[in-house]
Formats: structure tokens, sequence, C-alpha cells
């Protein structure tokens, strides 16, 4: 919230930012905020129900011309909601992945470490350079 407010201050004071809620996928992806900002030329106090009287809903008959268009900006409403689910899953799968091999990575460069201090705690490595006559300094 203090980078959204820092980088809409540049075009005045930022009174306060308020993240609107996805309905659509509530896993934390926010997508919109309502940001109170105060200017002397055009701006004024926004507030939460200042968009409400711009929504409004009606019941359409199968006969009514508008009823065709409705339906179609519901079905592609419905493709954009599932594909848009379906890149967040595949999103999803994507860094489970990368997390899972991150953490194989990390678990097999400690065991390494954890083996050479081994080597190095109990006299093994100095045992294996005298026998082959390696100075451990130089190595």
């Amino acid at each position: 919230m203090l980078v959204l407010k820092s980088a809409l201050d540049q075009f005045g004071d930022v009174l306060s930012v308020e993240f609107i809620p996805n309905y659509i996928y509530p896993q934390g992806l926010s997508k919109a905020a309502l940001v109170d900002m105060t200017s002397a030329i055009r701006a004024c106090r926004a507030e939460a129900t200042i968009f409400a009287n711009r929504i409004t809903f009606l019941w359409l008959s199968p006969e009514d011309p508008d009823f065709v268009v409705a339906n179609k900006i519901r079905q592609l409403t419905r493709k954009h909601a599932a594909e848009a689910e379906c890149l967040l899953k595949h999103q999803l799968a994507e860094q489970e992945k990368l997390g899972n091999k991150q953490a194989e990575t990390l678990q097999s460069n400690h065991k390494n470490l954890e083996l050479i201090d081994a080597l190095l705690g109990n006299a093994t490595a100095h045992r294996l350079a005298e026998r082959y006559h390696i100075n451990l300094k130089d190595a």
C-alpha cells in the first residue's frame, strides 16, 4: 500500500489507499484500489459509495433485442473467468514446482557442506592428504 501511495503522491496528496477485494478469486490477489487524493483543480474526496449509483440491474425477456447481447456478455464473462482460473492454477503449480526444486537444491547443498565439514572434522581428510602426499593448505 505504501508503494502505491508513494507512486501516486507525485500527482497530488494521497490521503488514503484502500484495496478493493477481488471476490472472483479471493486468494489475496488485489486488482483494484480506491485512492483518496486532494488536488486544487480536479480531485474530489473518494468514497466507497461513489460508484454505487452507476450499476443497474434489470431482467430481460428472451424477446428483448438486448437479451442476445447480454447473453453473449455473460458467456464471455464466464469464459474469461474460467481462463483466468486455469491460468492461476497453472501459475501456482509452476511456483510449487520451482519451490520444490529450490528445496531439493538447498538440501543437496546442505548435505554436501555437512559431508565436507565431517571430513575435515574427524581428520579423514588429513589422513588422505598424507597418504597421497598432498598439502591441504595448497588445495
